[in-house]
């Protein structure tokens, strides 16, 4: 009744997914429109001396270094879009675009290449030989030799170019202007500057060919013939080298590369292998195939993006359901078998290069373990189900057995471990066991062929002796004679026939334990460690560097020991321990989501969501060779050649080109033997304030699988600044002693211009103290008392004697100050300004807006003059409206200075000085005078900028509104 339920579901399966032809591919890592190029449309690939891929797609012109994409612009009217890239001698990398316009890269720009005069038509193809440039068109070829400038065009008249080839030793497909027309194959003879014809084609033959390129391989020329229904690529003798009718479709071929001693075709339908007669990249229209220094196969698609084959003898395995991953693999002698995330497990038909369905899980489980007992020579699969099938894995048996999975075998005997018990499966039908104390065994009802499942149930004993089978997920294995039990800090080893602690061992964070071809391997938190039967520690690998996250999987063969993780299969030699080789989706598998593998034959097999990749492990494992050159350096961001910089020029960066094609890594550097330095980052080295002296900056770049660049050196010198070398200190000295005699000499000079420069600022301030209080104001003062006197206006006579006399006695007491306080200022201009406002009968208003600083020393008496001087020559005559008085003060304490603004809205200067000239022609501000005086002394004492800065305020009609005189005084602070 299962064998019929199996059929069943078999048949469901078959008509809910058909079945797929997809036989292997290779290996393959994809860049495609989601990578940075962008595009899936290749045109060209090609691998630069300097390790560098460059890559021409409909998205632009490409580099690739292993790890990042670089794009190349162009000017404004320069195509971007072309193929036919070629590299000079000195590494600069050439491109025809397909407007016929040659370009190079210059400083990472496109630039266009002028080409010679003698080309006719648009340049159809170029090529380089050392000095030697060819340049094809249909009515020319030009060779020009860049070294003697010498130019010649080689193409006889009477011959058009059909179509050349992508090598300059192949051929050309011309035609004759004679009569009749011919078609003939060409070839260049650069030494003798001609061509000659290698064979005539007929018409047929000609448009048999247009679309074929005749290109050369291994130096000679090869060309195309029709077969019955495909064709066949012939060499120089007309003997067949492939032939392409033997494949059962029909195949356009473009080109044949010799890779790896294999012969490649190029093909609109994919890439042919001709020794194996396959296919590989089906439905895809390859537009160049190459292999780069560190080995790696490179394969460009015309809609498909760009391909990586770490390896030609890797292959893929795609899987038959798009829906479901890879999930275990399992492979013995021919048979290949897969199971997905859904329980559905699948066979590799070799002969018909398929996948078929064999069994769907009935409890939609994941596969846990597939393994062979060779007692019933029968294959079972572990998961929610327990399934037998034969030699031919024809189902045999299947039942319900939730929990997990077979893990060894043990003679006659199968092992099974679950959440809360232990199942075996006797194939003698239960023999060996027996009831014991504190021990019982139960028939379970499900048999195949002469072996019965019998449950160990769980017994307080078990506690007693501290086996927790319950944590079966993290060690709970049947090893030989032991069942090997374990918890989070120790490791305990049962005999499996008594179920008595034989062993015990301390082990701090366990984690898991696999048991793989005969081997126990226990993984802790730093290593994973390999036990013998003895409980002993027999090798070990340490986790710190190479295994740093979660181990899926461990797989054993008598060369490999194989450790899964997410980021990596890593192995090891399976003797001795030692590391040996990493595969990532970089460098092999072909699915980027892989999370375990398996070793079986000589191969590794590893999961994913693109199918089963399968690495054959006899080849050498190719750990990529990784270049690294200086790219530039920059000094304070400048560009500069050679070593010797000078003092200043102490701000370095250099520049790296990394190429490591296989997989990525990391830039190391020190400087002057120091410790090594991880860069993060661009491969840029910056170093900042560098004193002077000499360095050595050291760098190398290791790639993910231990492969190094040698290392290399730039060698600079910081030189020291004038200073401090050995002429200037014995410059200093000299001079030093001969400005210390004139130090002396001129010592004498100086006090004496001191005290000069001292006494006329005494005399200064004394000249501007007899100035304040000029005559004429004493004048005005006495004729306005004497008016209120006579007015009989006593008390405000009296008051006005009052202040006149305060006035006199405050300029009395800061007579002979050089500095007095600022508050002392504003009290004499208040004063002051308060007895012209009484002579003016208050017709006059006036402000001070003072500061809040208390601390501020002033030279005595500076302002008052201009003061003065405002309400003399700019209110006095003011006719109409009120005279209005405004003075501010602005402090910067920073720089030692106040400002002060006076401001009028008096007659204005030049109203002013027409009525003194009027008035007095000889007469001069005495007052002022003195002031700028004393202002430029002090301006030499105090080294600080001083002055008076006058302002004429006027209306939108040039009328005058008044003066601003802003006055910069030095300070001075309690």
């Amino acid at each position: 009744m299962q064998k019929y339920c199996f059929y069943i579901i078999l048949l469901i399966v078959c008509l809910c997914k058909p079945f797929h032809v997809v036989g292997q591919q290779l290996s393959a890592l994809q860049f495609s429109i989601y990578s940075p190029l962008g595009t899936n449309t290749i045109y060209q690939i090609y691998a630069a001396k300097d390790g560098l891929l460059y890559i021409a797609t409909n998205n632009g012109f490409y580099s690739y270094n292993g790890i990042t994409f670089k794009e190349y612009l162009s000017s404004e009217g320069i195509s971007i879009f072309g193929t036919n890239i070629q590299e000079d001698e000195e590494g600069k990398i050439y491109m025809l675009a397909f407007d016929g316009q040659l370009l190079n890269i210059v400083e990472d720009t496109l630039e266009e290449v002028e080409k010679p005069s003698l080309i006719k038509g648009k340049l159809g193809q170029f090529f380089i030989r050392g000095d030697t440039w060819i340049y094809l068109s249909k009515e020319s070829i030009i060779v020009e030799n860049k070294t003697t400038k010498n130019t010649r065009n080689i193409l006889p008249k009477d011959i058009e170019i059909i179509t050349s080839v992508g090598d300059i030793n192949g051929g050309i497909i011309g035609r004759s202007d004679k009569q009749p027309k011919t078609y003939g194959l060409y070839r260049m003879v650069l030494e003798k500057d001609t061509i000659e014809c290698l064979k005539i084609r007929s018409q047929k033959e000609y448009l048999a060919s247009i679309s074929h390129f005749i290109f050369t391989l291994d130096n000679n020329w090869i060309d195309f013939k029709e077969q019955e229904h495909n064709i066949a690529i012939i060499n120089h003798k007309d003997s067949v080298l492939v032939d392409l009718s033997l494949y059962p479709k029909k195949l356009s071929p473009i080109f044949v590369k010799r890779i790896k001693n294999r012969l490649w075709v190029l093909c609109k339908e994919g890439l042919y292998l001709s020794e194996t007669n396959s296919l590989y990249f089906k439905d895809m229209y390859i537009t160049e195939m190459l292999e780069d220094q560190e080995g790696n196969i490179w394969i460009s698609t015309l809609e498909q993006g760009l391909f990586k084959v770490s390896n030609l003898d890797n292959r893929l395995y795609p899987r038959i359901n798009e829906n479901a991953p890879v999930d275990f693999v399992f492979k013995d002698g021919k048979h290949l078998i897969y199971s997905d995330f859904k329980g559905t497990v699948y066979q590799y038909l070799t002969d018909l290069k398929m996948f078929r369905p064999i069994y769907k899980s009935l409890n939609k489980g994941e596969i846990k373990n597939i393994t062979y007992n060779p007692i019933c020579k029968q294959y079972i699969i572990s998961g929610n189900d327990e399934v037998g099938f034969d030699l031919n894995w024809q189902q045999t048996y299947t039942y319900r057995s939730y929990g997990g999975a077979f893990f060894d075998q043990l003679s006659n005997t199968f092992y099974k471990g679950y959440v809360k018990n232990i199942y075996f499966l006797d194939i003698r039908g239960g023999q060996r066991m027996s009831k014991e104390e504190n021990r019982t065994f139960k028939l379970v009802p499900y048999k195949y062929d002469e072996g019965f499942w019998l449950q160990l149930e769980k017994r307080e004993s078990f506690t007693v002796l501290r086996v927790n089978f319950e944590r079966s997920d993290i060690l709970n294995r049947r090893w030989g004679n032991y069942i090997i039990n374990g918890a989070e800090d120790s490791l305990t080893y049962i005999d499996a026939r008594t179920f008595e602690v034989a062993h015990k061992v301390f082990s701090p964070n366990l984690k898991r334990a696999y048991i793989a071809n005969k081997r126990l391997f226990v993984v802790s938190k730093n290593a994973i460690k390999e036990y013998n039967a003895s409980a002993q520690v027999i090798g070990q690998i340490k986790r710190a560097e190479k295994l740093p996250n979660r181990i899926t999987n461990i797989s054993v063969n008598d060369r490999f020991i194989c450790i899964s993780t997410k980021s990596g299969i890593h192995l090891y030699d399976a003797n001795n321990f030692t590391y040996l080789h990493t595969f990532t989706y970089k460098n092999g598998i072909a699915s980027p989501d892989f999370t375990k593998g398996w070793l079986y034959d000589q191969s590794l097999y590893v999961n994913g969501s693109n199918g089963i990749s399968e690495i054959n492990l006899d080849r050498d494992f190719n750990k990529g060779k990784p270049k690294l050159k200086i790219l530039e350096v920059l000094v304070n961001k400048d560009k500069i050649l050679g070593n010797s910089l000078e003092y200043d020029q102490n701000n370095i960066q250099v520049r790296y080109q990394i190429s490591s094609l296989t997989t990525t890594g990391k830039l190391f550097w020190r400087l002057n033997g120091k410790e090594w330095i991880e860069q993060e980052g661009k491969p840029i080295v910056v170093l900042n304030d560098l004193k002077s002296g000499s360095y050595e900056l050291e760098a190398y770049f290791e790639n993910e699988l231990g492969s190094r660049t040698p290392h290399i050196s730039y060698i600079f010198e910081i030189k020291p600044p004038f200073w401090q070398r050995w002429w200037f200190n014995l410059l200093i000295i000299s001079v030093l002693m001969l400005v210390g005699w004139l130090v002396y000499k001129n010592r004498l000079r100086q006090v004496h211009a001191k005290n000069t420069l001292k006494n006329n600022l005494i005399g200064s301030q004394m000249t501007a103290l007899k100035s304040q209080m000029n005559p004429h104001f004493i004048f005005n003062a006495l004729n306005s008392i004497q008016s209120l006197i006579r007015f009989k206006k006593n008390k405000e006579a009296y008051k006005y004697i009052n202040k006149f006399a305060i006035l006199l006695r405050q300029t009395l007491n800061y007579s002979d100050k050089d500095f007095i306080p600022l508050e002392k200022e504003i009290e004499l201009l208040t004063n002051y300004l308060q007895m012209e406002k009484m002579r003016l009968d208050g017709e006059l208003d006036f402000l001070i807006n003072s500061i809040d600083n208390q601390n501020i020393l002033i030279p005595s008496m500076i302002i008052q003059p201009f003061v003065e001087n405002a309400m003399k020559h700019g209110l006095l005559h003011k006719r109409t409206g009120v005279k209005k008085l405004e003075i501010s003060f602005e402090l910067k304490q920073d720089q030692n200075l106040l400002f002060c603004t006076i401001i009028d809205n008096g007659i204005g200067r030049k109203h002013a000085q027409e009525i003194k000239e009027k008035q007095n022609r000889h007469h001069r501000s005495f007052s002022t005078g003195a002031t700028q005086k004393r202002l430029e002394l002090l301006q030499q004492l105090k080294h600080q900028e001083l002055g008076i800065y006058y302002t004429d305020l006027v209306d939108e009609n040039n009328q005058a509104l008044g003066t601003k005189v802003k006055i910069t005084i030095p300070i001075d602070e309690v």
